[in-house]
């Protein structure tokens, strides 16, 4: 925090907050996000650190020129430990692009709105996300951000809820009551899908492509272990992405991080490391496999329709 000054706050949610900062070395001004990370009470904030960071790198990474606007750029991201009365705490600090309004604040203040350029930009910018198989789930006023010079343009900011869609269409748990902005995300994605998608989708049920799983690993052609599978991803030669359901949360988010960048399909085994491990045909728990070569296979065909 050496480089940068703290003005004022601008919010708080449910794991951290947000301030107004300046760069000591030139006046600009960000916002400082800071989620704190180890909060005993609260075991999500751990998850919710890694992911807001993860989310923002692998936006950024993939966007061109157009598609930059649409989200607030990050500058940087860091950690920090503060001392206090009840111990040390640690925190997750997001340095963001500064955005002076919010929708929320032009609506509360009655102020002039130009629709027929917002909600264009802002239909465009969910389904860009979509396009990615990411869902926002938390759209609201708030986390519309309004740059209005040189001219209005809408920013979608705050992915601490984001979803994947391969996850919520595929690992669909029944037992699990969806909130109602997770519900309405998934029916929006079931009106884009269409009949014949919907019919489709029906057919690959859980149960169908992890009957596939031993198919794939018996040509061999697999990395095992979360350090191999990290390197197969960066290098690009992996086709497929398994991670068991108890895999760590940071280790996770490392691995889906990369694997957004290379484009890898990522399935989310609906089983704990032992039971991928005896997929695989190895006697022992694996929390992650890449898969190289799916041989004799359609399990990636499956994945890609």
């Amino acid at each position: 925090m050496e480089v940068y000054r703290v003005e004022r706050k601008l919010g708080s949610g449910t794991f951290g907050s947000v301030f107004l900062v300046r760069a000591k070395s030139d006046g600009k001004a960000y916002a400082l996000k800071q989620i704190r990370v180890n909060r005993d009470d609260i075991v999500g904030g751990v998850i919710a650190a890694s992911r807001e960071s993860t989310i923002n790198k692998a936006l950024l990474a993939g966007c061109n020129d157009k598609t930059r606007q649409y989200f607030v750029n990050m500058k940087e991201q860091f950690y920090t430990e503060r001392r206090g009365l009840k111990g040390t705490s640690v925190w997750n600090n997001i340095v963001l692009e500064y955005v002076g309004s919010t929708l929320s604040h032009h609506i509360l203040h009655n102020l002039s709105l130009p629709k027929d350029i917002l909600i264009p930009q802002i239909i465009n910018e969910v389904a860009y996300l979509h396009s990615l198989h990411i869902m926002h789930r938390d759209i609201k006023p708030s986390n519309i951000l309004l740059l209005e010079k040189p001219s209005m343009q809408a920013k979608l900011c705050d992915f601490g809820e984001y979803r994947s869609m391969l996850e919520a269409i595929f690992c669909y748990d029944p037992s699990k009551r969806p909130t109602a902005s997770e519900m309405l995300s998934y029916c929006h994605c079931m009106c884009l899908l269409g009949k014949n998608g919907r019919e489709k989708l029906a057919k690959k049920s859980t149960d169908n492509i992890n009957s596939k799983l031993q198919l794939v690993v018996r040509s061999g052609k697999f990395q095992l272990g979360f350090k191999s599978v990290l390197k197969t991803i960066r290098s690009g030669k992996a086709k497929l992405l398994l991670v068991a359901d108890n895999c760590s949360p940071l280790r996770k988010s490392e691995l889906e991080y990369y694997a957004m960048l290379t484009k890898t399909t990522v399935h989310h085994y609906q089983g704990n490391c032992l039971d991928l491990g005896t997929a695989c045909g190895k006697y022992f728990g694996v929390s992650s496999v890449a898969i190289i070569d799916a041989g004799d296979s359609d399990i990636l065909r499956t994945f890609e329709n």
